[in-house]
């Protein structure tokens, strides 16, 4: 190529868009802004690197697959249409010989930001603005797990943040959906993707560092819980929980993926130590009227044990379906309650003593 194929493709036209502006890019996709010939409206285009690599192509097929069921959902980003083509010049390697390549894309809602650019600058933020947000993530994986999908890749980063939303005044969907799985479709990876899953080490749970995970729906859920809890904890302290309680690296995902092959499956409860620290970090970032229920809320997301950040739930007549997120949304709710009712009183104003 004489040019990034990312610049190729600015001016080029895909089913009435032009494409303006590359916006960036991860892993095995780029994300272009588009506006449309005759509304002007602006749109985001996720185009698929040209990568022979498989496992990006069977990524990006599922999420527009999964995209499409989850249309209606109005915490998870909408998607334009169905899957398309967009065509771009290259020259092949060592010959120079120009050749047309259609890249597979799809056309999403075009968001103002990520979550974890708002990260980036705390200040920026509130702290009831902050469980808003959380909140909305939170309804994202319900709407998303009551269709029978689990995320399994959940960050900040992969959180879009719609400014003056419909859904929130500062709304946040949830998006890359590329190494989600529909539990209802038979498994499309070898076990050791599940026993260990998939993404980023910072913010993956201890089941899956443990090479302790599966292709069950219990564990893909609870998985999902821990993310939305590690989420959480990015919002309020910067990071991932992960990150901080276990430093994990790939030289722990390879020893202990060893050892259970050794017969020699560790104990998860033994970490609840490990995470101390952190809980006691994320208790004094917040104010005295929430800080002890929201970090027993996170404790029990976070719980090293997936099977034990079920636990609210259980010897309780909610009469919820297994895969609902209602008890959390409802536990947010009383947090949100609580910084709503500080903020009317800080803006009230102070009664003056002493006069008549």
């Amino acid at each position: 190529m004489t040019a990034p194929w990312d610049t190729l493709l600015i001016g080029t036209r895909v089913d009435g868009y032009e494409i303006v502006e590359h916006l960036g890019g991860g892993g095995f996709c780029d994300v272009f802004r588009i506006v449309h010939d005759s509304t002007g409206d602006s749109r985001a285009l996720k185009v698929l690197n040209p990568t022979p690599d498989s496992d990006a192509s069977t990524e990006f097929e599922r999420e527009a697959r999964l995209l499409t069921s989850l249309q209606g959902s109005s915490n998870v980003v909408a998607m334009d249409g169905d899957r398309r083509t967009v065509k771009v010049m290259l020259e092949a390697v060592g010959s120079g010989v120009p050749f047309t390549m259609e890249l597979p894309c799809i056309i999403l809602e075009l968001a103002d930001c990520c979550l974890e650019e708002l990260i980036c600058a705390p200040d920026d933020l509130a702290l009831l603005e902050k469980f808003r947000l959380w909140r909305a993530v939170v309804l994202g994986v319900h709407q998303m797990h009551m269709r029978n999908v689990v995320h399994r890749d959940m960050k900040s980063a992969n959180c879009l943040v719609f400014v003056g939303s419909s859904i929130g005044r500062e709304g946040c969907k949830v998006s890359d959906l590329g190494r989600s799985r529909s539990l209802g479709e038979p498994p499309v990876h070898a076990l050791d993707d599940y026993v260990l899953g998939r993404g980023d080490l910072r913010f993956a749970p201890p089941e899956f560092l443990w090479a302790q995970g599966d292709d069950s729906a219990l564990t893909h859920r609870c998985a999902d819980l821990y993310g939305l809890g590690s989420v959480l904890f990015e919002i309020i302290v910067g990071v991932g929980i992960s990150s901080l309680a276990i430093n994990p690296d790939g030289q722990l995902l390879a020893r202990n993926q060893a050892n259970v092959r050794a017969g020699l499956r560790a104990d998860l409860s033994s970490l609840r130590s490990q995470y101390e620290r952190s809980f006691d970090l994320f208790e004094s970032a917040l104010p005295r009227n929430v800080a002890s229920y929201a970090t027993s809320l996170l404790r029990v997301l976070c719980d090293p044990v997936p099977a034990e950040r079920l636990k609210i739930t259980r010897g309780r007549k909610v009469n919820l379906p297994p895969e609902s997120l209602e008890w959390l949304l409802r536990r947010i709710d009383i947090v949100i309650k609580r910084l709503e009712i500080s903020e009317k009183e800080n803006r009230r104003p102070k009664e003056s003593y002493g006069r008549r």
